[in-house]
């Protein structure tokens, strides 16, 4: 390549001469160097692991008790116990994934991911794989230990059906938390009263 068409070229990567399969090696690498903080530091700190099932716990618990005082019946008990363990997952959309691209720009790193040779889709992507795995610990320890301290049973006729509805709307969870990044970047500090 002369120096020529090395001035003229359209983008980085083409500057670079870089083949469809090594942007998708880079694409891949940005999404397992987004993922890996938030799934080694369920193993990193112990006391956020006790803490991030503790405290959902028992705020599922706290409601437990106000639907057995109301002498709702079981089968709300039960939902109750799902939407405690679903809340897991919200909740990292709300504060891991909407607010990280705006905690990036105020601590100066953001700069950083747009300097780098990536698609910025890519570094979104490795936060929601990460983040899944990380409220899905959460969720499932919430979910163990609640069905079995409340003595809640499910009946599930279908479990593929129920696989694929959990699976379509995570992955819409986590596209919406993807879109709120982004949105969140632009608001700014509105971003931070929103998620209060």
């Amino acid at each position: 390549m002369s120096l020529y068409e090395y001035r003229h070229t359209a983008s980085p990567q083409e500057a670079a001469d870089w083949t469809p399969r090594a942007q998708l090696m880079t694409d891949l690498r940005a999404v397992g160097g987004r993922a890996y903080p938030r799934i080694s530091g369920l193993f990193r700190e112990k006391s956020w692991l006790f803490f991030e099932i503790l405290l959902p716990f028992l705020s599922t618990s706290a409601f437990v008790f106000v639907y057995r005082a109301l002498e709702a019946p079981p089968e709300y008990i039960g939902f109750v116990v799902l939407g405690g363990a679903m809340t897991a997952f919200w909740l990292n959309v709300i504060w891991m994934m909407a607010q990280q691209l705006w905690w990036e720009k105020s601590q100066g790193n953001l700069e950083l991911y747009f300097a780098a040779p990536m698609n910025i889709m890519a570094v979104l992507f490795g936060m929601a794989v990460g983040g899944f795995v990380m409220s899905s610990t959460r969720a499932g320890a919430v979910l163990v230990i609640a069905t079995a301290l409340y003595g809640v049973t499910f009946a599930i006729d279908q479990w593929l059906l129920l696989g694929a509805v959990f699976v379509l709307t995570m992955a819409a969870l986590y596209g919406l938390g993807m879109v709120l990044a982004s949105l969140f970047l632009m608001w700014g500090r509105e971003a931070w009263h929103l998620t209060q």
